[in-house]
């Protein structure tokens, strides 16, 4: 039976998650962001998993809350790093104050867990790390890029994470998930926060389409794909949820490769070259 740490608990992947690891017979350790969510969360389950209220941004609360799940479940096997959240605004429009807020939230929380976790699975030699990156059902979305940004920072650390641990025994996954459903089956909403200001520049011709909504992920597909992940002996360092998660990545891959094709001998023509005799 292992033992898995999951932040942000009370979401519907967290939900869904903490169900079907506990019908499997696993421990669950669960911080939610409030004492309502707290009490929300216990309600659901008859087998009453661990729970705390945790500001992941605190990271002295965090390395206590780990420390005593460690102390009480006898160690961690899992860790699910499950918080943060979108957050909108034009570059210009974002204040450094918002910005620093939103990476603290989605960046630095993880790795405080992540940090507070590591020293126990390094001395068992043995543990797993799934960061799940902020919702992404329209990559291309104007607005976005103080997400993309929180984002981009925690997958790149969540490579570097994997490389690092991987001769103790530890694996990372940076998980991307597409546009998922709540319980009632319509689009879960991680907007997480908006600018204050406001440029009109910006916005008098600035549509948002709505997404397909027949590409909505299943949060207990996903959450049986986690688990999944977790029994395999080589996972991968990226795992990508729903089919909105593979376009956006495909479409990625498509533009990149045109752009290099075009820019190709720009790139080539700056190496060095060898002096002729």
């Amino acid at each position: 039976m292992d033992t898995w740490l999951i932040t942000n608990a009370n979401s519907s992947f967290g939900l869904e998650l903490t169900a079907e690891l506990l019908a499997r017979g696993h421990a669950v350790a669960a911080t939610v962001r409030s004492e309502s969510e707290r009490r929300a969360y216990e309600l659901r389950f008859a087998a009453r998993p661990l729970c705390y209220v945790l500001d992941v941004t605190d990271s002295d609360a965090v390395r206590a809350t780990v420390d005593e799940i460690e102390a009480v479940t006898g160690g961690i096997s899992v860790v699910v790093n499950n918080d943060g959240g979108g957050y909108r605004g034009m570059i210009e429009e974002v204040t450094l104050h918002e910005m620093r807020a939103h990476f603290e939230a989605n960046v630095f929380g993880a790795i405080a867990v992540i940090q507070a976790a590591l020293p126990y699975m390094r001395q068992r030699r043995a543990g797993r790390i799934f960061n799940i990156l902020p919702v992404a059902c329209q990559e291309e979305a104007l607005g976005a890029g103080v997400y993309h940004g929180s984002k981009s920072a925690l997958e790149g650390m969540t490579d570097a994470l994997a490389r690092e641990v991987a001769p103790f025994g530890i694996h990372a996954t940076a998980v991307t998930p597409g546009c998922f459903a709540d319980a009632s089956g319509r689009q879960e909403i991680h907007d997480g926060g908006r600018a204050r200001r406001r440029i009109a520049d910006y916005h008098r011709q600035m549509a948002r389409p709505a997404p397909d909504s027949s590409s909505l992920g299943d949060p207990e597909r996903a959450a049986q794909a986690v688990l999944l992940v977790a029994a395999t002996r080589r996972p991968p360092r990226r795992l990508l949820l729903g089919s909105a998660a593979l376009d956006n990545v495909r479409r990625k891959i498509g533009d990149l490769q045109e752009e290099l094709s075009d820019w190709e001998l720009v790139s080539m023509n700056t190496d060095l070259m060898t002096r002729r005799a």
